[in-house]
């Protein structure tokens, strides 16, 4: 007698379990329960505050800055925002951009002014929590299905096998996709950014020039330079 469960009725309890999995909520209180009595010459006991989930907030700062030497400012902007839990972490001939913790991020843009003129500066701001808790929950609900799936191996015929591992495949795509975005945002979240842009302009010593006045000629650049 064969006591192997059917395929179709494996296939049958994974979709259950991906189902549950998926629909899982928190239960609401119980409505149901009587109310306590009141008494007449009791206060109302004071109720606790929920306690507020926690915020996850990216900041991101812009600064266009004018200087004389962007290769000098850079390197003196590294050096000095270090000393605010500054991080570059890219390098251009034009840019830089640095990590930061949050808390420092107002007083290093101030600073950063002070090397030069800012000709724009802007600060965006937004909030990753609801995101973050969404992503969080999609991956919980996949990560219990995939234990669920596990479990019907053991009765399964080889079709029914075969089927169960493709959708574990597809769950483990999911659930490194979920991991990767997760990481991200709680990276933007954990620190803040900032990005120099620097403009200046490179000014090249004139040494020769040619008049169609042999006079002008026969007069040295320095000279007339020197004059003005």
């Amino acid at each position: 007698m064969n006591n192997r469960i059917p395929q179709h009725r494996i296939l049958g309890f994974a979709l259950t379990a991906l189902l549950c999995a998926l629909s899982t909520h928190a239960q609401p209180a119980d409505t149901d329960a009587p109310p306590a009595s009141p008494q007449a010459d009791a206060p109302p006991a004071p109720q606790a505050a929920p306690e507020a989930a926690p915020r996850h907030v990216s900041q991101a700062a812009s600064l266009v800055l004018k200087v004389a030497n962007a290769t000098e400012t850079r390197r003196a902007l590294t050096d000095a925002l270090a000393a605010f839990g500054g991080t570059p972490i890219l390098l251009t001939d034009d840019s830089v951009v640095f990590r930061l913790p949050h808390a420092q991020l107002n007083e290093a843009i101030a600073h950063i002014e002070t090397h030069g003129l800012a000709l724009e500066k802007s600060l965006d701001r937004e909030d990753l929590s609801l995101r973050i808790h969404t992503l969080e929950g999609q991956l919980k609900a996949r990560q219990e299905i995939m234990v669920r799936l596990r479990d019907f191996f053991t009765d399964a015929d080889v079709p029914a096998t075969l089927e169960i591992e493709s959708h574990m495949l597809r769950l483990v795509e999911e659930i490194e996709s979920f991991k990767g975005q997760l990481r991200l945002l709680n990276d933007r979240a954990r620190l803040a950014t900032i990005r120099v842009l620097f403009r200046f302009e490179d000014r090249h010593r004139i040494t020769t020039t040619h008049s169609p006045f042999d006079w002008l000629n026969t007069v040295g650049v320095d000279t007339v330079m020197e004059a003005f």
